[in-house]
């Protein structure tokens, strides 16, 4: 994989280093649990790689929860790039045009310009973000790591 940033330790440990800690945005977030597994995104209640639609100006806790048995990545944006006949990613990326909160354990780090982050296996990570309506239109959601794209791991995701 090209071009993209290291895993979401990685980036906080840089953030950290660089005295970005940050405040919590005052709205109440709704909060959206997304299972992630062999090959799926999935939040409660609905089925496996079904669409995910947010409300644009709402804030929102996303908790990525790895329930699968290898490490997944997500990126969410438009326009598949490939490789060497190979998905690698987005052209253009959603979470590189907003402003997110990034929670472990008790720390928060606020950041941007983040194109993908990833989860080991078991573990899970919770980010905050209010998704601008200029951003509203239908992105993919999908995991790039070697063959899990090809499997089905993408999904819609939709900003309302």
């Amino acid at each position: 994989m090209t071009g993209r940033t290291g895993t979401v330790r990685a980036i906080l440990v840089a953030a950290l280093a660089a005295g970005a800690m940050a405040l919590a945005q005052d709205a109440e977030p709704m909060q959206v649990r997304i299972e992630m597994g062999e090959f799926y995104f999935q939040v409660e209640g609905q089925e496996r790689n079904e669409a995910i639609v947010l409300q644009a100006g709402q804030p929102y806790d996303l908790l990525f929860a790895n329930v699968g048995t290898m490490e997944h990545e997500v990126l969410i944006g438009r326009e598949l790039l490939v490789e060497d006949g190979v998905p690698d990613g987005y052209a253009t990326n959603l979470l590189d045009a907003v402003v997110i909160d990034v929670f472990e354990d008790d720390w928060l780090v606020r950041m941007s310009g983040m194109i993908e982050f990833e989860v080991e296996e078991g573990e899970s990570l919770v980010f905050r973000v209010t998704v601008p309506e200029d951003l509203v239109g239908t992105w993919e959601i999908g995991c790039f790591i070697p063959g899990h794209y090809q499997a089905g791991m993408k999904a819609p995701f939709v900003i309302e």
